[in-house]
C-alpha cells in the first residue's frame, strides 16, 4: 500500500479549516441581497453540490480525501471527468462562489479565493502523482480542463 505523505494530510486540513471557516462567516455575513443575485448564488451554489456529488459517485472506490491516488485505483476519465480533471474541487468552487454571490463580504472573498488557490497546488501535487502512476494521465491532461472546462 502506497504510504501517505504528511503533505497530504498537511492539504487536507487546510482545506476543511477553509470550508468550516467559510461555513461560520457565510451563516455570520447573511444579509439582504437582491432575489435575482440570491437566486443566481443559489443555483450557482447548487450546481456545485451536483458535480462534487456526480464526482464522488464516479469515483466510486477511487475516492478518497487525500490527493495520493489509491493503490489499485483505475484513471476514470469519463462522465464528469470528461469535462474536468478534478470535478470535485470545481463543485466546491462553485458552491463557494455561489455563496458569495447570496452573502457578499471581504472575508468570504479571501476564503474563497484561498480555496482556489488551495485547489490549485492541490490538484498540481496529485496530478504529479496521476502522471507517474497512470500511462494515459498526460494525454487526459491535454484534453482536459483542470478546475473548469477549457482552462488546462
Amino acid at each position: 500500500m502506497k504510504r501517505i505523505k504528511t503533505k497530504d494530510y498537511f492539504l487536507v486540513t487546510i482545506q476543511f479549516v477553509l470550508l468550516i471557516a467559510y461555513c461560520i462567516v457565510f451563516y455570520k455575513t447573511a444579509n439582504n441581497t437582491n432575489i435575482i443575485l440570491r437566486i443566481a448564488g443559489i443555483v450557482t451554489s447548487a450546481s456545485g453540490f451536483i458535480v462534487a456529488i456526480v464526482a464522488m459517485i464516479t469515483l466510486n472506490r477511487n475516492l478518497r480525501a487525500v490527493p495520493t491516488p489509491v493503490e489499485n485505483g483505475t484513471l476514470i476519465t469519463h462522465g464528469i471527468f470528461s469535462i474536468v480533471r478534478h470535478p470535485i474541487y470545481t463543485g466546491i468552487l462553485l458552491v463557494a462562489f455561489g455563496g458569495l454571490v447570496i452573502h457578499f463580504s471581504f472575508a468570504l472573498l479571501s476564503i474563497a479565493i484561498a480555496l482556489f488557490i488551495l485547489f490549485s497546488i492541490k490538484s498540481s501535487y496529485e496530478e504529479r502523482m496521476l502522471s507517474e502512476k497512470y500511462n494515459g494521465y498526460k494525454d487526459y491532461r491535454l484534453k482536459t480542463g483542470k478546475l473548469f472546462p477549457f482552462i488546462k
